[in-house]
């Protein structure tokens, strides 16, 4: 499917889009509980997958309403979690399947490289709608597409 080089780019550029959207919660007025447990969510279920490939457990209420405070450092955890992990990663380890327990309590097998390629989509689908959610509270939602990162990423600014 893919190699670990590749997903360890598309994790930078995760890391990136989702750090602009947390700074651009900055914009706004209020911050709205929808937007605080979005935010939250997409780090709190990347910590949750994460833990999963460690095959350790995490008891984080991915939908957690938290402050704008508290969430830079749970975005530093999260993100120092993940690039742990994918620094240990080989290619031979995306093929590897590991179980996991759907919401249903389903058991099923899946390989890392579906997981990892899980959290990067589901992580994509709610910036969509943290940007409408930030547009709406009056701020400035960041531009977090992926042409944006990577044409900075190229001239070694990775879009700041």
């Amino acid at each position: 499917m893919t190699d670990m080089a590749t997903f360890r780019r598309l994790f930078e550029f995760e890391r990136w889009a989702n750090d602009r959207q947390l700074s651009s919660l900055e914009t706004t007025a209020e911050l709205s509980k929808y937007a605080s447990s979005l935010i939250g969510h997409i780090y709190a279920a990347t910590d949750y997958w994460v833990a999963q490939l460690n095959d350790q457990t995490t008891a984080v209420n991915s939908w957690q309403v938290r402050p704008l405070a508290e969430l830079p450092r749970l975005a530093e955890r999260v993100n120092g979690r993940s690039g742990a992990l994918l620094s240990r990663l080989d290619d031979a380890a995306l093929e590897a399947k590991v179980s996991w327990r759907d919401g249903a309590g389903e058991q099923s097998r899946v390989p890392v490289s579906d997981i990892l390629l899980h959290v990067l989509l589901h992580s994509s689908q709610h910036r969509g709608q943290l940007t409408d959610e930030i547009g709406r509270m009056g701020g400035r939602p960041a531009v977090t597409d992926y042409d944006e990162w990577w044409s900075h990423a190229e001239e070694g600014g990775a879009g700041d």
